[in-house]
């Protein structure tokens, strides 16, 4: 399977936050993280020359992702990694992440999100109805924000958008952010 075409899927996986379909199918082992501090029930799998995040149980509060597991870089969370979790509060995204997937945190009950720097690219609906966000800065390395990717966060009051930001999908991206009094445009 070409990169472009693994990208593809991941940006367009909308099912439950379970194993991707495309795992299921091709048989490709996904693990459970555990031991050096790592939540255990932080699921990925390894693909090629590094790993994806597909899941975390929903009894975990906060989430530190690991930089690094099995030696290789921590780089995408899958669509719907963490979606509908309302227990999760805070996550915090390594800088070897460069993408998040469709959906990946849908509905879920985050109110604080340390970004990576490294993040090119935020797919459509990531943090859709994340209704308890409040604060969002945007990493420098970021190029494209997809549509409705903070739709319904309706407590978001701040975010900051970096002057590498290339693409702004549509109007939906923060439609429906009913609290949003401060938008800077560029640092």
């Amino acid at each position: 399977m070409s990169f472009l075409k693994k990208i593809s899927d991941i940006l367009h996986h909308t099912t439950s936050c379970e194993l991707p379909a495309e795992s299921k199918q091709s048989g490709a082992p996904t693990h459970d993280v555990s031991g050096n501090g790592v939540p255990s029930s932080l699921r990925y799998e390894v693909s090629d020359d590094h790993i994806v995040i597909t899941g975390c149980s929903a009894k975990e509060i906060s989430v530190v992702i690991p930089a690094e597991i099995e030696g290789l870089p921590v780089t995408i969370i899958n669509s719907t990694s963490f979606a509908q979790h309302k227990l999760i509060k805070k996550i915090v995204i390594p800088d070897s992440v460069t993408l998040i997937g469709s959906l990946a945190f849908l509905e879920s009950g985050l109110t604080s999100v340390k970004m990576s720097r490294s993040i090119t690219f935020i797919a459509s609906g990531a943090f859709k109805n994340c209704t308890e966000l409040t604060d969002i800065t945007f990493p420098d390395a970021l190029q494209k924000i997809g549509p409705e990717a903070f739709n319904g966060c309706k407590s978001l009051k701040r975010i900051v958008l970096p002057a590498s930001l290339k693409e702004l999908v549509d109007t939906s991206i923060f439609a429906n952010c009913t609290d949003l009094r401060n938008f800077q445009e560029w640092r």
